[in-house]
């Protein structure tokens, strides 16, 4: 692993007023340290690096870094409001572009004198960042691993470390290519690198059993490398809270054990081994079968004997990959042979889930955001579009929204009971996994997004005839009210649990400074340093996640999305339909 320039990474006493140089000291030649920040310099990401090119690329991406004046500070002419007449500097060392690593640059910047120190002050955070070396692609997706809007959120993102802590941090960033970069990691090198009072560490990569491409990776090697990094002190904080729940999540490996749990509204379900199929395809695949069929009478949702259509997906796959549909035995024996790859010798898919179809209308999910000042938190529910995709076998769930109105009309037909109704279980079965991965890390999550899946059944047409004649047998005064409160009981409403979803997932057109400063937050509960100030001691209150984006079933105007907008901002929904913000309290603060 390139180790950089340990001179440029030892250890001095924080910064006073008094280590900033007098505009005097300014002259040509002289040398200083300056703050440097990768994302901010150009649109290369170019790390401090000692020139040693072996795999991976690693080096010092934000932090102070030493520069020498170019040309001597005229003090006469320094106005602050132009670039110009501030001091220009020249970083020393050596920096690379992961995207070009036969070249090396000495960036050249203008900064302001007050910004120069003579010496490098200790930070109050250190960051490990492992990621991939393709930032071209995806650069600006809220929810790719490989874009910058991810990557950099934590750091320069609203509610991020500079806005936060300006200056007070540093990240030192590994550029990998594939598993060969990862396992030569060595973590008691990353533990020299990482000065700050709080160190940890934040992931940027699909792990993956099956998927090829930019940032997929196999999950084992990415596992490894996480605790590896956990047992040098240098605790994961993105994209979950510790590798272990991380592998939990993308794993879907809680599955078939919550789905026996009534707390946690999973439907159905049972894990098809691989190895099983390897040593006896049809033998494997029918005792599964038998068991999730089992599984659904039990539940008493369908009767012995009847065909089960049922969904299959694979853990460690992303973006809707590897996720089909099957109805009876003998599609489900001849879907399970292509996901689990049986053809090939050289697969690593360890095992697929089965599990029953549910009837949804609509996906429901409530994205979290733990406030670590209150104790709470910030819920905001959002309701997802359901709908056939092109190159897919069944319905999927869309990147489009529903406004709250508009799940009204088109979801629940006007039956505001029945959507509360919805409303209500997701909370509940919200509640029990926030606690659950409070159980499995002994502390809360800085971000949860949890995806239900809606499921309404509406009265026929002989039912209302049944209820209607039922009501004219009613006392005249009581018609009106019991007509009322049986159409907003009319339909039966269930909800089950379909995701639990890491850090890295969509926001759903939320905007991302309650997760960036959510995650920050949660950078600082390692230990308790001491300092005063210290965010470990005295955590930021988390701002509100406002309506940024919306991709919906209906259009509107943008003076609608900027009512939405605005009144997510102030943290209220009153009065404005389809924000979808709710700031939890009470039963819904996840507290144990």
């Amino acid at each position: 692993v390139v180790v950089p320039d340990s001179a440029m990474f030892a250890v001095v006493p924080a910064a006073r007023e008094s280590s900033v140089p007098g505009f005097s000291d300014l002259v040509q030649g002289s040398r200083w340290y300056a703050f440097y920040r990768m994302n901010q310099i150009s649109r290369w990401r170019q790390v401090l690096n000692d020139g040693c090119l072996q795999a991976p690329l690693a080096g010092l991406s934000d932090g102070w870094v030493q520069v020498e004046v170019l040309n001597t500070f005229n003090a006469a002419e320094y106005d602050e409001s132009r670039h110009q007449t501030w001091v220009k500097v020249k970083f020393l060392g050596t920096f690379v572009d992961p995207l070009s690593l036969d070249q090396r640059w000495s960036p050249e910047l203008s900064v302001k004198p007050c910004d120069l120190r003579i010496s490098v002050p200790r930070p109050a955070l250190s960051l490990l960042n492992v990621r991939w070396f393709n930032y071209y692609e995806q650069r600006n997706a809220q929810w790719n691993c490989l874009g910058e809007a991810l990557n950099s959120g934590v750091i320069d993102g609203v509610g991020g470390a500079w806005e936060a802590i300006p200056s007070d941090y540093e990240v030192v960033t590994i550029f990998v290519r594939g598993a060969d970069d990862i396992q030569r990691i060595n973590p008691v090198w990353a533990a020299q690198q990482l000065r700050g009072r709080h160190r940890c560490c934040t992931v940027h990569l699909w792990p993956t059993q099956s998927n090829t491409g930019d940032g997929y990776v196999p999950e084992d090697v990415v596992f490894r490398c996480l605790e590896r990094l956990e047992q040098a002190g240098i605790p994961l904080r993105h994209p979950s809270h510790s590798s272990m729940l991380y592998r939990q999540l993308c794993g879907k490996t809680w599955i078939p054990a919550m789905s026996r749990n009534p707390l946690a509204g999973v439907p159905p379900s049972v894990r098809l081994m691989s190895g099983d199929c390897r040593s006896g395809y049809g033998a494997a695949v029918a005792r599964a079968y038998r068991v999730l069929s089992d599984s659904i009478v039990d539940a008493g949702m369908g009767n012995a004997g009847d065909p089960v259509e049922g969904v299959m997906k694979a853990g460690f796959s992303w973006m809707g990959q590897d996720v089909t549909c099957f109805a009876g035995q003998q599609q489900l024996d001849e879907k399970a042979r292509k996901m689990l790859k049986l053809d090939s010798l050289d697969a690593t898919v360890q095992c697929i889930y089965l599990q029953h179809k549910v009837n949804k209308l609509v996906e429901l999910r409530r994205i979290c955001f733990y406030d670590r000042v209150s104790d709470q938190y910030q819920i905001h529910t959002r309701y997802m579009v359901v709908e056939q995709r092109r190159n897919w076998d069944f319905e999927m769930t869309s990147a489009k929204t529903y406004t709250e109105a508009e799940a009204l009309e088109h979801v629940f037909k006007g039956n505001t009971g029945a959507k509360a109704d919805a409303e209500r279980q997701a909370a509940e079965l919200g509640q029990h996994w926030l606690q659950w991965m409070q159980r499995e890390t002994g502390s809360k999550a800085a971000f949860a997004r949890l995806d239900f899946l809606v499921e309404v059944d509406f009265p026929t047409d002989e039912d209302k005839k049944a209820k209607d004649e039922e009501a004219k047998d009613e006392e005249a005064k009581d018609e009106e009210a019991k007509g009322e409160e049986a159409k907003d009981k009319e339909a039966t409403v269930k909800v089950w649990t379909c995701e639990v979803t890491e850090i890295g997932g969509s926001l759903c057109g939320l905007s991302d400074n309650a997760r960036n400063a959510a995650v920050l937050s949660s950078c600082f509960t390692d230990v308790t340093c001491g300092t005063v100030g210290c965010l470990c001691t005295t955590p930021r209150p988390l701002p509100v996640a406002a309506v940024e984006e919306y991709w919906t079933h209906a259009p509107r105007d943008a003076g609608a999305n900027a009512e939405l907008s605005q009144a997510a901002a102030e943290g209220t929904t009153e009065g404005v339909e389809g924000s979808g913000a709710a700031v939890a309290s009470g039963a819904e603060n996840g507290s144990l």
